[in-house]
């Protein structure tokens, strides 16, 4: 398949555009209890080169606005959790430069087995290796995260989206979207993905994002831009490192920035559906001649975790201005801001019509300079 080309102007989880993905038990990251320093977008961090790119029947039109409001793209209600939530789970899964990553496509079914006699059930959990922290002096948790994806089959009409039977067979409390739900459910899928949580008690045990879609559909285009601001600003106070800087210059200049680092929005069409925000990432590098670092790997030849982004001999990434820094992937909420997601960007399952920014930051907390 060949890149459509719109213009060529030329993400823990999640630095790692935040890493978007965790567990010891996942209950203990998504209950902000264990934190990981680095940055965030899918779950864990490496070193290599891009794998070879796919061909994809991918268009890519430029927005030229920067930053714009109200972009006519309806985003399609991803749930997500807040914002303090999100970066208690995103920190949790933060680890030490070049942890390993790792996707398990079986079902934990001692936990929960998910079965629908509307689709395909396929299961995803990406691990990142925690360990010994040298700058605070802790040893972290693994963190896991976990992702359903129910394949409906090719003809199906759209309608069919409104009625998904669920069937999960588990010893734990069910609930969709925070409402209490039987364990033979039929869900609508209209609206988004669903968040799937597991309850023992009034406690939470283990979070599942939750998507459907329909075999052989094309997604509705997915708005995606890059932004270093946060990379301009430290680096007009500080003297940035010979190989970040020319990277920082590199991706300046292929993603037509202006001078403070921000860039017109692309729309990525023709996505089929079970795409991932990290197969839309992959389609605007490709267009705008980026190439990426990371580790993990989800089984299409894209990494799990991006850790550094640049022209393949000079990076920008992890450490690269502060402690924490690195890349991390925001999504529009209904509200019209960007915010944190809880998932990693290779397990959050693109409905169509999302908004994407993968942020440069320097300390986790300098995100809302998109908003």
């Amino acid at each position: 398949m060949g890149v459509k080309n719109g213009r060529a102007v030329k993400e823990f989880l999640a630095v790692r555009p935040f890493y978007f993905y965790g567990e010891k038990s996942a209950s203990a990251a998504i209950q902000g209890t264990v934190e990981h320093p680095g940055g965030g977008n899918a779950g864990g961090q490496g070193t290599g080169q891009t794998p070879a790119p796919e061909e994809s029947e991918v268009t890519l039109t430029v927005r030229t606005a920067f930053r714009r409001k109200g972009l006519e793209m309806k985003k399609q209600g991803k749930q997500l959790l807040g914002i303090g939530t999100a970066l208690a789970m995103l920190m949790s899964m933060q680890t030490m430069a070049f942890a390993a990553t790792f996707t398990e496509n079986q079902q934990d079914e001692s936990v929960l087995k998910l079965e629908s006699k509307s689709g395909e059930v396929l299961y995803k959990a990406v691990t990142v290796e925690g360990g010994y922290h040298e700058q605070t002096q802790q040893t972290y948790p693994d963190v896991t995260t976990y992702s359903y994806y129910i394949a409906l089959p090719e003809g199906s009409e759209s309608t069919a989206l409104e009625t998904v039977q669920v069937s999960a067979q588990t010893s734990y409390t069910l609930k969709v979207d925070g409402a209490s739900v039987p364990n033979e459910m039929t869900l609508d899928f209209t609206g988004g993905a669903k968040t799937l949580e597991l309850y023992d008690g009034n406690t939470l045990f283990r979070t599942y994002q939750l998507g459907a879609g329909i075999v052989g559909k094309t997604l509705n285009p997915i708005v995606m831009r890059i932004n270093v601001q946060n990379a301009v600003n430290w680096a007009s106070e500080h003297e940035m490192k010979d190989s970040p800087a020319r990277a920082l210059s590199f991706i300046k200049e292929r993603c037509g920035m202006n001078e403070s680092g921000e860039m017109g929005a692309i729309l990525i069409s023709d996505l089929p559906t079970g795409s991932t925000a990290m197969d839309a990432f992959y389609a605007l590098c490709r267009e705008l001649g980026l190439e990426m670092q990371g580790t993990g790997e989800d089984g299409t030849g894209h990494y799990t975790y991006i850790s550094k982004i640049g022209d393949g001999s000079h990076w920008l990434g992890e450490r690269d201005t502060e402690g924490m820094s690195g890349w991390l992937y925001l999504n529009k909420n209904g509200q019209g801001e960007y915010e944190m997601a809880n998932y990693g960007a290779a397990q959050f399952d693109l409905m169509g019509g999302e908004d994407f920014v993968w942020l440069f930051t320097n300390n986790y907390g300098d995100f809302n300079i998109v908003n």
